[in-house]
């Protein structure tokens, strides 16, 4: 696995007009165009399918077909070479082109798994390779790599590689997705390489121009489509799933482009070349088409019974009823039948020494008498019949024929020029692999049906999805009179060019029209549009979403505000905090953490401002005013006993005395500390003492005759009757 760098260069090329992709907001999308043309280090996803190759799939998509058991349980596709595709849920092509499936699991023929492919559209897609099975008697390593269909050679045996594993694309929300790769799990060397994920603005190939993105690489995204013909009467339908990878190795990737790879800029004059992506298709499996309403099994149209009777022409059946079915006349019954009640009155089809009934005496034409009828093209078929004629059979129009062909008044193969829609033609005689291409508002299924390149999401012949600048046009695939209007930030001549109407400096600008619209966070401001292309940054007090959107250059819970803007400004006591005074967005700042400067108590979040700094009585450390550790100064707890303090108020007992008052047989204290808290010679009996300043846990120990209260008082270590002995 060779070494892919992550890093982007930011730098916007001479000439090139708005952003650079991938460089601004927060997290910043990587550079797709860079990603996608690298042939030094290629990206993760084409290089995983170098290492799988074609496993569970083939380039060639006749090698993958399959079939559906029966049109109406379109569940399990059966592989032709073995093995079965699984939809879940099942196709339902009565809610055409909805009811698709989201997971398709490919089995081998052994029942193993061998891969599954969650789509739900052309960017939101995976696709997962089981593990090899181990070859008996093979090493780990030569077992993996024997499993990889890559064509990698030597160089594949002596690097990192792919033998399983799972890629996905998702969709973000807007034009944004992230592309996710695993970790290889063969390693060359002890080599480890950890798993990718990119994210990425799809606008920069979608929607860009060569000057400013990468258009040409727009095939070569990673995306996956699943193609799916309903079929109708008598026609067979189809589901398919291709995905489109980047290739590894191509030898014209973008020689249009100027300046170094990755930079998506274009200085060079030569256009830049469409690089075409390598297909897979994992499974083509044909649906069943539907039968004719004669030959489906029911009793439907002007039948008498099931598949018989009525007019022997559409909208009735050629077919007759037999003995004991249904019938209405005589004309419904075969030919050895009249249509008479039964004993509960019900008519029914019944054998009769009558005689055999006159058809002569029947409307109609029978397309089952052996003989070509006027209102046939050949015998039993075409013209008015429901039968379709087949190749070699005489014709009149293509509707008379089985494969919807007549040329020269014959049905055979269909043809280009038969000047009707069939094969694999998607409108009459153009589109598809054989036939040439549709001009625009033909029928299409993929862009290369069409002479223009692009086919509309209704499957529409039309330049303005081919993904390139036309003429007419004033951005890729928008503006002009016949495509869709422009968003925000793209090339407008005039304002109904795009889709905000205001059209600014050559620019749909959205960013003065006093409506929140497009990208922007605010009324015609923020976001990238305004932001970067239009300088039109929100005020104060506007919603944001990151720092750029701001003139303040700081965005605090969605709304502009210079306190986060990394500078003490306005009226912050520190760098975006303090809340001493109203600023102009009537907004205060958070308040400070301790050690942050301030002007009062309000600045803070203990709510203690001492010596123009945020302190905590309850933080375990000395801080601010306090004498000793969260006692003393501002603080609500005053000092116990040997606690370190500054004046009396520090203290619980109201004295601190100082180091020169403590050696010497005054008492009094209430100086100017560091002290520390002591009662011991006040003269009064308080704090824990037994005694006028003896006795306790820290005064000295009482003299024969002072009170005590237990013998550690006293000095001479013995207490009687509450004085010392």
């Amino acid at each position: 696995m060779r070494f892919r760098s992550l890093f982007v260069a930011c730098v916007l090329p001479l000439g090139a007009i708005g952003t650079v992709y991938g460089c601004s907001g927060d997290p910043s999308p990587e550079d797709i165009c860079g990603w996608l043309d690298n042939p030094a280090s290629p990206n993760c996803v084409a290089e995983f399918h170098e290492d799988i190759g074609a496993k569970c799939g083939a380039l060639d998509p006749t090698t993958v077909t399959g079939t559906f058991a029966k049109r109406e349980a379109l569940d399990v596709c059966v592989l032709a070479q073995g093995g079965s595709v699984v939809f879940d849920p099942p196709i339902d092509i009565t809610k055409f082109p909805t009811g698709m499936p989201t997971l398709m699991k490919i089995v081998n023929a052994d029942g193993s798994a061998c891969g599954e492919i969650s789509q739900t559209s052309l960017f939101d897609w995976s696709l997962k390779i089981a593990a090899p099975v181990p070859v008996m008697g093979a090493s780990t390593a030569s077992s993996s790599s024997a499993s990889t269909s890559g064509a990698g050679g030597a160089e594949e045996s002596s690097e990192s590689h792919y033998s399983s594993g799972k890629i996905a694309v998702t969709s973000l929300g807007g034009q944004t997705i992230q592309v996710a790769c695993p970790a290889p799990d063969v390693h060359a060397s002890g080599v480890l390489t950890a798993a990718e994920s990119h994210v990425f603005n799809l606008n920069q190939s979608l929607q860009a121009t060569p000057q400013n993105g990468c258009p040409q690489f727009a095939q070569i995204i990673p995306q996956a489509v699943l193609e799916v013909d309903p079929g109708g009467v008598l026609r067979n339908g189809s589901a398919r799933l291709r995905i489109q990878f980047p290739p590894e190795a191509r030898e014209a990737k973008s020689s249009g482009l100027g300046g170094a790879s990755g930079t998506g800029g274009s200085s060079g004059s030569g256009a830049a070349v469409t690089v075409a992506p390598e297909l897979v298709y994992y499974f083509d499996c044909a649906i069943p088409g539907a039968l004719e309403v004669c030959a489906n099994g029911i009793q439907d149209g002007n039948e008498s019974d099931i598949d018989c009777g009525g007019p022997e022409t559409k909208p009735g059946c050629p077919a007759r009823c037999g003995e004991a079915q249904l019938c209405s006349f005589n004309c419904d019954c075969d030919n050895v039948s009249f249509c008479v009640p039964d004993k509960m009155g019900i008519k029914r089809c019944t054998a009769s020494d009558a005689g055999v009934v006159s058809k002569a005496a029947c409307s109609g034409i029978i397309c089952s008498n052996g003989k070509k009828d006027p209102s046939e093209s050949d015998t039993d078929c075409g013209g008015t019949c429901p039968n379709k004629c087949i190749d070699g059979q005489s014709c009149a129009t293509n509707d008379d024929c089985a494969g919807n062909s007549c040329a020269a008044k014959v049905c055979g193969p269909p043809k280009c020029n038969d000047l009707a829609t069939n094969g694999d033609e998607t409108d009459v005689d153009c589109g598809g692999a054989t036939c040439s291409k549709c001009a625009e508002t033909k029928k299409c299924k993929v862009g290369t049906d069409c002479m223009s390149g692009g086919c509309s999401p209704a499957g529409i012949c039309s330049a303005c999805f081919n993904m390139k600048p036309d003429t007419g046009e004033t951005d890729v695939d928008c503006g002009g009179t016949a495509c869709a209007a422009c968003g925000e930030g793209k090339t407008c001549v005039v304002p109904a060019d795009c889709d905000t109407k205001a059209c600014n400096g050559g620019k749909c600008n959205g960013c003065t029209d006093t409506i929140k619209d497009g990208m922007e966070t605010d009324t015609d401001c923020g976001g990238p549009i305004c932001s970067k292309v239009f300088t039109t940054q929100c005020k104060d007090g506007k919603t944001c979403m990151a720092a750029s959107d701001c003139q303040s250059n700081g965005c605090l819970n969605g709304k502009c505000s210079p306190c986060a803007d990394g500078m003490q400004d306005g009226n912050e006591s520190d760098v975006d905090c303090g809340k001493s005074g109203m600023m102009s967005t009537a907004s205060d700042c958070p308040k400070c953490d301790n050690g942050k400067v301030c002007v009062d108590a309000e600045d803070c979040i203990s709510g203690q401002c001492d010596g123009n700094h945020c302190g905590s009585c309850t933080d375990g450390v000395k801080d601010g005013s306090e004498s000793d550790v969260d006692c003393g100064g501002s603080c609500a707890t005053k000092c116990p006993e040997a606690k370190i303090c500054n004046v009396d108020f520090d203290c619980e007992f109201g004295v601190c005395q100082l180091p020169s008052v403590m050696t010497s047989s005054s008492s009094g204290g209430g100086g100017m500390g560091p002290g520390i808290c002591n009662t011991c010679n006040n003269g009064f009996t308080d704090s824990n003492e037994s005694d006028k300043d003896c006795g306790g846990l820290t005064c000295p120990k009482c003299v024969v005759g002072e009170i005590c209260k237990v013998n550690t008082d006293c000095a001479s270590g013995v207490c009687i009757g509450k004085l010392c002995k």
